[in-house]
């Protein structure tokens, strides 16, 4: 009995989950569209290494913007990142995002225009990302 103890807390010790926040850059920003805050525009993150998006955020009603990959506001590992913008409607009734204010303009990995590089730091301040939306007129 006490060897399927010390197996369990020995498998119980190799199985942790890894430390993720040590590792990870507090990524903050600002989003505009033709140049006032923009409220619920999704951002999202695409490595160079990744095929899909690991991180991301919305932005609130001033426009502000944090990243979060893991845990809210834990921002993103250091590296070159394409970044994504749409900006969708909340439809209520099928409790869904649709559409796109920005016509897809920024929504395609490599298409966007927005390559941010992470440093290994504390923190990365994106700016203010400043899109416009073709339908303005």
């Amino acid at each position: 009995m006490p060897m399927f103890v010390m197996t369990l807390a020995v498998l119980t010790i190799g199985c942790g989950s890894p430390k993720r926040n040590g590792d990870y850059v507090k990524i903050t920003g600002t989003v505009h569209v033709d140049g006032a805050p923009a409220e619920g525009v999704v951002v999202r993150l695409y490595s160079d290494s990744q095929g899909t998006s690991l991180s991301n955020g919305v932005s609130g009603p001033d426009g502000r913007l944090t990243i979060s990959t893991h845990e809210l506001g834990d921002g993103a590992l250091p590296g070159r990142y394409e970044v994504t913008c749409t900006w969708s409607d909340f439809d209520p009734l099928s409790r869904s995002w649709t559409g796109d204010q920005l016509e897809g303009r920024y929504a395609t990995k490599g298409e966007s225009g927005i390559v941010w590089d992470v440093d290994a730091e504390d923190s990365f301040d994106a700016g203010i990302l400043d899109l416009r939306n073709p339908a303005a007129k």
